[in-house]
């Protein structure tokens, strides 16, 4: 996924904020969801390589969105053959610089502990997809509570990440 329909599809995520409230929801959590979804351009800078999540994160603000336990930072940083972009819960998320690959590594230690997606454009695609089922799980404790439902969501996740070897990375996401 290219990192502008990320944006575009991420703000028709949200419900109105009319089904928050019927939802037992307060204003203050009800903005901060709506919130969450509206990225905003801040540049037109380019990244220190091509990738579809670093073009977004170098021109969109998302200090404001987090996806289930996904968090971005305000800019992307290298260290070393990584560029560090966000937390996984405490945990770095980073694009590996040989590979493309997005990799979650426990906070500042090279153990990895999983492989997210074939490259940031993957992870999009599967992020966006996360997000979704996400918002919808949240209001549902049917959806909620049916951890077969989570666990094919995760599989179709990993599908559109790159592969099986990224499901546990998912399975992690909605349990």
């Amino acid at each position: 996924m290219i990192h502008t329909e990320f944006v575009t599809k991420l703000k028709g995520i949200a419900s109105s904020p009319e089904f928050y409230k019927a939802h037992g929801l307060d204003q203050d959590l009800i903005n901060e969801i709506i919130e969450g979804y509206q990225i905003s351009k801040t540049s037109n800078s380019q990244p220190l390589i091509n990738d579809e999540l670093l073009l977004l994160l170098e021109n969109y603000d998302l200090t404001k969105t987090a996806i289930g336990m996904v968090e971005f930072v305000d800019k992307p940083y290298r260290n070393d053959n990584r560029i560090f972009f966000g937390k996984f819960e405490v945990d770095d998320l980073v694009i590996d610089i040989p590979t493309g690959e997005v990799r979650c590594f426990e906070s500042k230690s090279t153990h990895l502990l999983w492989a997210c997606a074939k490259s940031g454009g993957h992870f999009l695609s599967s992020l966006y997809e996360a997000a979704s089922f996400l918002e919808k799980r949240m209001l549902d404790n049917e959806l909620y509570e049916n951890e077969d439902i989570g666990q094919d969501v995760a599989r179709y996740c990993a599908e559109l990440a790159g592969g099986n070897q990224y499901v546990d990375f998912y399975m992690t996401l909605f349990s």
